[in-house]
């Protein structure tokens, strides 16, 4: 009995003491937890009450989103402290002297746990929520290029994405330098400007070159489109050289005339028919030349140092004085037969000479005829040929023989000679719309209605009559100018006979 007692009472006392070590866990693990809930709250205060320092801390290295759990995932219970409606914290559970185990403490929030809302990322900064860069990649220079901060416009400045572009190897004209400021011509001399431009940029080039000659008296002096300045008369032209950019530079011509040197009177030669070899035609007539014989005229005049005007030329030396050198020459052809341009237009181009062709405004066809040799008859030039020429060879030249006034009346004179003034100021009318500004006259027959008109037409600034065996001088009449009627059964001798006689 007595040692049963024994027993018993040390079984109670072993069970009390295992139940007061478990108490007294219990209680030390409570404690613990505690801890960590106030510990956890004053973190999540901290964030709440500086979220400036939190970002500058966060600024520096990973953000505590990605580097620790959120509180509330790590709290077993929720912040007291941060609960609508708080309740004290239980006491610590005293040891029981009941030898059966003591329940462990439950959590305060056993009713309905109050779980704190997860952190946002905006109280914070933006680049805090950003994901951790990834490591530095090596960048090539185009990489590089697009990717540094340091080129990035402000907000106050708009960003340019546009590349930039390749710089031009041409630069504007600054200004321009001529050969020479002042120059003398003496006679009928020659002188070419030279233009040397400069650009805006050392060491850019120009893109256009282009240069624009111009002369303000072109009575004194000439210029062609590369600057060749040719003296006509006595005195002082002022040459402008003009750049594609509207820059200028000016210089002085002055035009020197030996008149020792200078035309006094000057031939006009007068031919119809150029026929390719010795047939004759018009009955007995002997206006048509061949053009072996043609070809031998024009070589002589050539050989011998003569120049060939056009009736342009003429009419400056008569009514202007522009200087014309002795030795000078105007070949016209009359009825604009279309041999002038079959036959006698590839002769005048082997000597770079110039000739006039005066038309029959009643004959001109839009086409010319196309040539046969072995044919007489009578065959024009057209419109094709007279522009064709124009732009090709300016220096074979077409002018009037008027419209319809080469034929005869009744009388045997040709009908100028008692036409009206007004039939004849329709007739030079009908030939303004071809641009002609000389005319002559047909069969040399004038009268004082012809005169008048032609003094009033557009298309007649000066005249020519027919069959004067005498030279032309200054003052011969401007619409009666005389010329030499040419043959073409007369040899050499003739032809030199009568260009000489004018010399």
């Amino acid at each position: 009995m007595n040692a049963s007692v024994t027993r018993w009472n040390w079984v109670c006392a072993l069970a009390t003491m295992i139940t007061l070590a478990v108490v007294a866990l219990l209680a030390c693990a409570g404690s613990a937890f505690a801890s960590d809930d106030e510990a956890a709250g004053d973190v999540a205060a901290a964030a709440q009450e500086a979220p400036t320092e939190v970002a500058a801390d966060e600024a520096g290295g990973p953000s505590t989103a990605e580097s620790e759990e959120p509180v509330a995932e790590t709290a077993p219970e929720p912040d007291p402290e941060l609960a609508t409606d708080p309740e004290p914290a239980a006491p610590e559970p005293e040891p029981a002297t009941d030898p059966e185990p003591a329940a462990a403490p439950e959590p305060v929030a056993a009713e309905e746990p109050v779980t704190e809302p997860e952190p946002e990322p905006e109280p914070v900064d933006e680049q805090a929520a950003e994901p951790e860069p990834a490591p530095a990649v090596p960048v090539t220079p185009a990489k590089r290029a697009a990717t540094d901060t340091t080129s990035t416009a402000s907000a106050d400045e708009p960003a340019s994405t546009t590349p930039a572009q390749k710089e031009s190897k041409y630069a504007e004209i600054a200004k321009i330098k001529l050969n020479q400021k002042k120059v003398r011509i003496e006679n009928n001399g020659k002188f070419r400007f030279k233009a040397t431009l400069f650009p805006e940029i050392a060491g850019k080039k120009i893109k256009d070159k282009t240069i624009t000659w111009r002369i303000s008296n072109k009575k004194i002096a000439s210029i062609t489109e590369k600057g060749v300045v040719q003296g006509k008369t006595a005195g002082v032209a002022i040459v402008t050289a003009i750049a594609s950019n509207g820059k200028k530079i000016q210089a002085k011509v002055k035009v020197v005339i030996d008149k020792s040197k200078m035309a006094k009177r000057i031939p006009v030669l007068t031919y119809h028919r150029i026929t390719p070899s010795k047939w004759r035609f018009w009955g007995d007539t002997n206006l048509a030349m061949t053009a072996s014989l043609f070809n031998s005229q024009m070589k002589w005049l050539k050989k011998h140092g003569y120049h060939t005007i056009s009736t342009e030329e003429f009419r400056d030396w008569r009514v202007n004085g522009t200087f014309l050198p002795k030795k000078s020459v105007l070949i016209t052809m009359d009825d604009g037969f279309y041999e002038v341009y079959h036959v006698v237009y590839p002769i005048l181009k082997k000597y770079n000479f110039k000739a006039t062709s005066f038309v029959i405004g009643k004959n001109i066809h839009k086409t010319t005829a196309k040539y046969n040799s072995k044919r007489k008859r009578d065959r024009f030039i057209g419109e094709d040929v007279i522009q064709k020429m124009r732009e090709e060879y300016p220096n074979l030249e077409f002018q009037s023989h008027t419209y319809n006034l080469h034929h005869r009346g009744k009388s045997g004179n040709g009908v100028a000679k008692f036409w009206s003034r007004k039939d004849i100021d329709r007739d030079f009318k009908k030939m303004d719309k071809y641009g002609f500004t000389a005319a002559a006259w047909p069969f040399g027959h004038t009268s004082g209605n012809l005169k008048a008109a032609a003094k009033a037409s557009k298309s007649v600034r000066i005249g020519f009559g027919y069959m004067m065996d005498w030279a032309a001088t200054r003052t011969s009449p401007l619409y009666n100018i005389p010329r030499f009627k040419m043959f073409g059964d007369r040899g050499m001798g003739d032809f030199i006979r009568v260009v000489r006689k004018a010399g």
